[in-house]
């Protein structure tokens, strides 16, 4: 599987539609830092050598662990503020 495949995949889930940009055009989109991210995770985890399952699953991991950092992130501003006591938030 090679890396545009992947890409692939990350941006038919992601609703911003930058994904597939920031990998077809590097350094072009600014205003999609998230987008960007997950395009340099990707990148990061990819290794050509490796079989489809083994990239698909390093992927995954890739973004597991964006996603783990993001909820930390998030879990420290919600514990920072009182601001957000009753507010409905998921």
């Amino acid at each position: 599987m090679d890396q545009s495949a992947i890409i692939a995949i990350a941006s038919r889930a992601y609703s911003e539609g930058t994904v597939q940009a920031h990998f077809d055009e590097p350094g072009r989109w600014k205003c999609d830092i998230l987008g960007k991210y997950i395009v340099e995770d990707l990148q990061d985890a990819y290794d050509p050598d490796e079989s489809d399952q083994v990239q698909l699953w390093e992927a995954v991991r890739a973004m597991r662990r964006a996603r783990d950092v993001l909820n930390r992130l998030i879990t420290a501003l919600e514990d920072e503020t009182e601001l957000l006591q009753g507010m409905p938030f998921s």
